[in-house]
């Protein structure tokens, strides 16, 4: 209804979505799963933002809202939907809604593609509305995956690097996505998120804080993605996880020592093409007290250190996450350098660390940080990638240099 500002409340049940035949593969010890290229590729589905009680959405054209329990059952649809707000309600009605009756999830299609907007970000394909339990609702985008990755290069690196550059980083991210769509938890109704948390993702078109709208998906970033040709990266023809982050700080991280399981094209290995990026290397200063909370995070009160006297670190170098070991004089805590990065910004956002490839020392009041890099580490180096391909590497050579071992093969 042209005009108007419609409430959605949704009924609050369980999903029980099923967008795909098979079911998940489970990786090997090396992090490696069979796959055939061969086979049709689905859309990927995109959680949009974290769970909330109310989303605001509107389509610039005509529409169709779609029961989600069956596709065929149109509960919906008009010329345009105007700023439309979907909440999640625990109590079982609907109010001032163009629906027919309750729901517990429904789809949203729009006849243009790339006319749909959720809050401020506007995205081609579908938009699935579900609940998340309580009286939380979930968002979710289903778009082509080489749409996707148009979006997600233009969000992931910088428009003004190399070509190549920016080819390895569609590669990377296609497999790091069709290796998540293929692996994916019965539990999730989505396969990644749209945030650093997956791979950066904001659709085609998105309005940013001082009120622009800017374009997500470009003409150039298009051009990038179908230049690939489809490609994604395999060890041994088994698909992998290809992670990726900003800087390796000199080197590439051992991927079995960040997340568990890695083949050996994640091995890691010394690099010094990121010299001079953005925190190559750095530093941060931490107060004891914000340390301690990080520190004391979860435990019982009895066992929570109550100063801190002492650090010591265990490195064992190669690429391998420390363990640090912190006492009051009394009682002793020991926890990865990971598990202190990732604690810190729960503290305080302002205690962020770059990354957790670290040397640290107790200087006063504070915890003088020292370390190398911008991310995890594992694979890709997108600022180490932008010199290689400033020094004349293709795309496939920087994959080869960051994932060596692996080879590529196009999917159909």
């Amino acid at each position: 209804m042209p005009g108007c500002k419609l409430i959605l409340l949704l009924l609050v049940g369980t999903t029980g979505l099923r967008a795909y035949c098979c079911g998940p593969e489970t990786p090997t010890a090396d992090g490696t799963i069979a796959f055939d290229p061969s086979e049709p590729i689905r859309p990927i589905r995109v959680v949009l933002g974290g769970m909330q009680r109310l989303r605001t959405i509107r389509v610039d054209g005509p529409y169709k809202i779609l029961s989600g329990d069956d596709p065929g059952s149109i509960l919906a649809e008009g010329e345009r939907l105007d700023a439309t707000e979907v909440a999640a309600t625990q109590r079982k009605w609907l109010v001032a809604a163009p629906l027919p009756r309750p729901v517990e999830r429904f789809l949203l299609k729009a006849q243009q593609d790339g006319s749909i907007w959720v809050g401020k970000r506007c995205y081609r394909g579908h938009v699935r509305f579900e609940f998340a339990g309580g009286d939380y609702l979930r968002v979710i985008n289903e778009v082509d995956l080489e749409d996707y990755l148009a979006s997600v290069v233009s969000c992931e690196m910088p428009g003004d690097f190399p070509p190549a550059a920016q080819q390895a980083q569609v590669i990377a991210a296609r497999t790091y996505a069709l290796f998540h769509m293929l692996t994916r938890n019965d539990s999730q109704p989505f396969d990644v998120y749209d945030s650093s948390r997956s791979q950066n993702y904001r659709g085609l078109q998105y309005i940013d804080a001082k009120g622009r709208r800017l374009a997500a998906e470009t003409e150039a970033s298009r051009k990038i993605v179908a230049a690939t040709q489809r490609a994604v990266l395999v060890y041994q023809n088994r698909l992998f996880c290809s992670y990726y982050s900003a800087t390796c700080g000199g080197r590439t991280a051992d991927g079995r020592s960040v997340f568990g399981n890695a083949p050996p094209p994640l091995y890691g290995h010394e690099s010094d093409c990121c010299v001079g990026a953005p925190n190559y290397r750095w530093t941060r200063r931490i107060s004891i007290q914000q340390a301690l909370q990080a520190i004391n995070a979860g435990e019982l009160q009895t066992q929570m250190l109550e100063s801190l006297r002492e650090l010591h670190i265990n490195d064992p170098g190669e690429g391998r996450l420390a363990q640090l070991s912190f006492s009051d004089g009394q009682r002793k805590r020991t926890l990865s350098a990971a598990a202190i990065r990732g604690r810190l910004p729960l503290v305080s956002p302002a205690a962020d660390l770059p990354s957790p490839f670290y040397n640290a020392q107790i200087d006063g009041d504070e915890i003088i940080f020292t370390g190398r890099g911008w991310g995890h580490g594992v694979g890709l180096c997108q600022w180490g990638s932008r010199s290689l391909a400033l020094r004349g590497m293709t795309s496939a050579e920087i994959l080869d240099y960051y994932f060596p071992g692996s080879t590529l093969v196009h999917l159909k």
